[in-house]
């Protein structure tokens, strides 16, 4: 799909142009798939439970570092169009 593809599904004006209304309309259903693919995590524990081959070697990291947790997360809102 094109920008102009999106514009037309989404009930904008389809000019292939990404101005606000059509980055806002892309986070409003980029949130919507998020949570249709079960991705709309809560917790930096969820998204490594849910990403990592071996959490078990990232969960403790939750614990012994103090910005691990608000880092994984940020990288989470920024890219699920939450941020």
């Amino acid at each position: 799909m094109n920008v102009k593809g999106f514009q037309a599904m989404a009930g904008l004006k389809a000019d292939g142009f990404i101005g606000p209304q059509t980055q806002a309309k892309a986070k409003e259903i980029l949130q919507c798939c998020q949570e249709i693919l079960w991705n709309n995590f809560k917790t930096a524990k969820e998204v490594i439970k849910a990403t990592q081959t071996k959490p078990d070697d990232w969960l403790p990291m939750l614990e012994t570092k103090k910005f691990f947790p608000a880092f994984v997360m940020n990288i989470v809102n920024k890219l699920g169009g939450r941020a």
